[in-house]
């Protein structure tokens, strides 16, 4: 009797626990994105910067062309192999080298574009080499097989421009860079930071200048096309002129109305703090102006500053930023990074160095949504902060839930009672309810 009594109990208190686990439910959202190292088998030789790359939407590749490596910015003699003129492609796994008849010249700080109705990448401008070369004024095109060259009749040479195509008005806008000219008072050409703003026509090869107005001259700035409102989105960069050096780090907004052909200053309530060689993409998932990193203000001394190279991600609404550095995700600063959004695998992809010495090694990193992805619940519990999923401070309960499908935006997650053990699991990100925490690997 005495063990009968004792099952009945045992399985009224399973059943309590049963239907407490079913009741106890929450919706993980499956849209917060992450930052993730990929390793994939080869990667572009070399620790180079000022490289560019577009993302090929069509073939699903994400090209790379040129930069240059680390000695050309440290070294004190550095030659004209320090510049690269090779062209690898990303297919999500690993990066495989081309070997095009055409090859353009060794270019750094050019600015590339991917054209969806013509299928090509489009390139321009930038450092042609060392040894007396000039800055390029070529225009080029790679079709996935070979790079053709096309005479440009439209922007003089230059260098550090940004160039975005706009989807809606199936045109490339390209804004500032470095170009020879004589201000009064110069007895010779000289390199200024312009204001101009051009329009590329590819299905026409016509350029078109629209604007010489707009954000005050600067260079290191960065552009994105804001799908989701039709805008060219400028953030940032180092002024030209400014009252002392601290404010010569701009973090003013501009967005760029191709209809009317004006700039328009924003004022967010919310916005990053003054940098210049940050990166920006335009994360069509959802529907975002995504902001990595740049060299910023650490130590204001007025006469002189201590710059820092920041590792936060903010996103770009429309109408403010938002800091998304909730958990520190991505581990060091990055600086004069490309990084492009590729719509096949719905993620945002930086190849980038680690450091400002000789030896860093590069990094390919990856920001996706949870979508594809296992998310892993964790109960209330454990939100000390102490336990994070290590063999020292294991997670006490955790309960896998099912993984986000393509396209879906939440998942239905629910608490359990798993006995303690070592797991390996990412960064945390917030659940929509209060009961806890979700976890994306």
């Amino acid at each position: 009797m005495r063990c009968q009594k004792t099952s009945l109990l045992k399985f009224a208190v399973l059943g309590l626990f049963v239907a407490a686990i079913q009741i106890d439910r929450s919706s993980a959202d499956c849209l917060i994105p992450y930052w993730q190292p990929l390793s994939p088998a080869q990667s572009p030789l070399g620790q180079r910067f000022y490289h560019q790359m577009a993302s090929d939407s069509k073939r699903g590749k994400t090209v790379l062309f040129g930069g240059a490596d680390k000695c050309y910015k440290v070294c004190q003699y550095p030659t004209d192999t320090n510049v690269y003129n090779d062209t690898w492609e990303f297919d999500g796994k690993t990066w495989t080298q081309q070997f095009p008849n055409t090859i353009p010249l060794r270019l750094l700080s050019a600015s590339m574009s991917y054209d969806p109705v013509r299928g090509v990448t489009i390139m321009f401008g930038g450092i042609a080499g060392l040894n007396g070369f000039p800055n390029s004024s070529i225009l080029w095109e790679w079709d996935g097989n070979d790079w053709t060259e096309f005479d440009n009749t439209g922007p003089a040479a230059r260098y550090g421009h940004k160039m975005v195509y706009d989807s809606v008005r199936h045109v490339h806008v390209m804004y500032g860079g470095f170009v020879y000219s004589r201000r009064p008072g110069d007895t010779r050409d000289m390199l200024y930071p312009v204001t101009e703003t051009w329009e590329y026509a590819a299905s026409g090869r016509i350029w078109t200048l629209r604007s010489t107005n707009g954000p005050p001259a600067r260079f290191d700035f960065n552009i994105a096309f804001d799908a989701a409102r039709n805008r060219t989105v400028l953030f940032g960069g180092r002024l030209e002129t400014a009252p002392t050096l601290a404010q010569e780090y701009a973090n003013d907004t501009w967005v760029w109305d191709g209809g009317a052909g004006t700039w328009q200053q924003l004022n967010p309530a919310n916005k990053p703090s003054g940098r210049f060689g940050h990166s920006m993409a335009f994360d069509s998932t959802r529907s975002v102006v995504v902001l990595l990193g740049g060299q910023y203000v650490k130590q204001d001394y007025g006469t002189s500053i201590v710059p820092g190279l920041s590792s936060e991600t903010w996103t770009w609404d429309g109408a403010n930023w938002s800091n998304q550095t909730l958990f520190f995700d991505f581990p060091s600063g990055v600086f004069d990074a490309p990084m492009v959004y590729e719509s096949a695998r719905q993620q945002l992809f930086m190849f980038a160095d680690t450091g400002p010495t000789l030896n860093d090694p590069m990094l390919n990193w990856v920001r996706a949504t949870g979508n594809g992805r296992t998310v892993n619940f964790v109960d209330s519990n454990n939100r000390s902060g102490i336990e994070d999923g290590s063999g020292t401070n294991p997670f006490r309960t955790v309960r896998s839930a099912a993984s986000c499908a393509s396209g879906a935006t939440t998942i239905s997650i629910r608490s359990g009672d798993y006995p303690e053990g070592a797991l390996t699991l990412s960064k945390q990100v917030a659940v929509i309810t209060t009961n806890g925490w979700a976890h994306i690997h």
